[in-house]
C-alpha cells in the first residue's frame, strides 16, 4: 500500500505542481478564482459520482479506473506538447490543465484512502496511515525535485511522459495485489441495511454533534487553504514576473522541501505528538498557524511570509489536518467511512466554489479575509475539541455521539 501511494502520488501531485507554476506564468495569478470556480463545480460533479459508483463497485475497482483515466490524460498531453500543439492553443489550456489535473488529484487521493479504510481496521490504521501519507509525500517531494531539476532539460512533455509511466505502474500494481486481498475486504457493500442506500446518512450526521462539527470544521480548513493558497500564489506572481520556468522551478524545490519535512513528521513526530498531548489538542495546532500566518500578511508583503503560507497549505494542512481527520474517520462505523470518505472529498470543491466566488469580489482584502476564516476555523475546532471530551467524558466512542 505505501508502494502504491508513492507510485500515485509522484504521478498525480508531480503534474499538478507543473501546471499550477505554468498556470501562474501563462494567465496569471488574476484569473485564479475564475480557475478555483471551475475546478469546484467540476470536483462537485465527480464527487457525486463517487458517491454513486461506489453504491454499486469497490474503492478498488474505482481508483484503478482513475488511474487510467489520468495516466492516459498525462499521455496525451506529453503528445501534444512534444509536438509543439499544446503551448498553440492559447490561455484556455493552461486554464484546462489546471482544472483537470487538481480534480483527479481529489479523485485519487479520496479512493485511495477508501481503500485503506476498506483493507484495513481502526488497529491497524492508527499504525499504518502514518507510514501511508509518509510515502504520498514521498511521492510529491520526489514529483517536486523532478520539476526543480529536470524542468530546463525535458520540457513538459518529459515531465508528462514520467508522470505517465508512474500512473500506469500504479494502475498495474493495483491490478496485481486485488488477487491477494480477500473478496470480504474488496467487494461494494450491497446490503439495504447501508446508510446510503436507507438515504439515512444526512439525518446521522444532523444528530451526531460530534460528526456535524468534524464536517463544519474541514469544511472550513479546505476555504481557509483556498484562500491562502490564492494569497501566496499572487505573491509568487508578483515575485517571478516576466520569468520563464523560474516560478515553475521554485514550486518544486518548495514542493521537495516540504515533503521532506512532512514524510519525517509522519513518521516519527506526529503519533508521538497525539500520544503526549492527545488528538483534542494537536486537532488546534493548523488553525493557529494559519491565523499567526494571517497576522503576519496583514503586516507585510515579505515573500517570508507568503512562504509561511505555502507551508501552512503544503505543510501543516496536509500533514497533521489530513492525519487528525484519518484518524477521527476511523473511529466512525465501518458502514459510513466510505460515506464519510467521499464528504470528505467533497470539502475541497466546496470549499473552493465558496472562496473563488468571494475572492471574485474581494480580492483586494484577500488578507484580510484569510484571518477572518482563520479565526472562524479556529473557533470550530475548539468546539470541535470539546465535543470529542464530552464524547469522552460520557464513555462512549466518538462516532455513537
Amino acid at each position: 500500500m505505501s508502494l502504491l501511494a508513492f507510485l500515485w502520488s509522484l504521478g498525480a501531485y508531480c503534474t499538478q505542481t507543473l501546471f499550477d507554476g505554468f498556470f501562474l506564468e501563462r494567465v496569471g495569478a488574476s484569473a485564479l478564482p475564475q480557475a478555483y470556480f471551475v475546478t469546484a463545480v467540476a470536483a462537485c460533479g465527480i464527487a457525486a459520482l463517487l458517491w454513486s459508483l461506489f453504491k454499486r463497485f469497490a474503492p478498488i475497482t474505482v481508483l484503478s479506473t482513475a488511474l487510467g483515466v489520468m495516466a492516459v490524460c498525462c499521455g496525451v498531453g506529453a503528445i501534444l506538447f512534444a509536438g509543439g500543439y499544446g503551448s498553440q492553443m492559447g490561455v484556455w489550456v493552461w486554464m484546462a490543465s489546471k482544472v483537470a489535473t487538481s480534480v483527479l488529484v481529489i479523485v485519487l487521493s479520496t479512493c485511495f484512502w477508501a481503500c485503506c479504510d476498506r483493507v484495513y481496521g481502526l488497529s491497524d490504521a492508527t499504525r499504518l496511515y502514518g507510514l501511508f501519507n509518509a510515502a504520498v509525500f514521498a511521492g510529491d517531494m520526489v514529483g517536486g525535485g523532478l520539476i526543480s531539476v529536470g524542468l530546463s532539460t525535458l520540457h513538459i512533455a518529459g515531465i508528462l511522459v514520467i508522470t505517465a509511466l508512474s500512473l500506469v505502474a500504479a494502475f498495474l500494481f493495483l491490478k496485481g495485489q486485488m488477487a491477494r486481498w480477500p473478496d470480504h475486504r474488496i467487494v461494494p457493500a450491497a446490503d439495504e441495511s447501508h446508510p446510503l442506500a436507507r438515504g439515512s446518512f444526512w439525518k446521522r450526521v444532523i444528530a451526531s454533534p460530534f460528526t456535524l462539527t468534524l464536517i463544519m470544521g474541514y469544511m472550513l480548513v479546505q476555504l481557509l487553504c483556498i484562500v491562502t493558497q490564492y494569497n501566496y500564489m499572487a505573491r509568487f506572481g508578483d515575485h517571478f514576473q516576466n520569468t520563464e520556468g523560474e516560478l515553475t522551478a521554485f514550486l518544486g524545490q518548495c514542493t521537495f522541501f516540504i515533503s521532506f519535512v512532512n514524510i519525517f513528521v509522519n513518521l516519527f513526530v506526529y503519533s508521538r505528538v497525539v500520544q503526549r498531548l492527545g488528538i483534542n489538542n494537536v486537532i488546534l495546532a493548523c488553525p493557529i498557524f494559519f491565523v499567526a500566518t494571517f497576522i503576519g500578511w496583514s503586516i507585510s508583503e515579505l515573500m517570508l511570509v507568503a512562504i509561511c503560507g505555502l507551508i501552512a497549505v503544503k505543510g501543516f494542512s496536509e500533514t497533521i489536518d489530513e492525519n487528525n481527520f484519518n484518524v477521527l474517520v476511523n473511529a466512525v462505523p465501518t458502514q459510513l467511512k466510505e460515506q464519510i470518505r467521499i464528504t470528505g472529498s467533497v470539502f475541497e470543491p466546496f470549499g473552493m466554489l465558496v472562496s473563488s466566488l468571494v475572492l471574485m469580489v474581494a480580492a483586494e482584502h484577500s488578507h484580510w479575509l484569510g484571518l477572518v476564516v482563520a479565526c472562524a476555523t479556529l473557533s470550530v475546532m475548539v468546539l470541535l475539541r470539546t465535543s470529542l471530551r464530552r464524547a469522552r467524558t460520557a464513555g462512549r466512542p466518538v462516532a455513537a455521539q
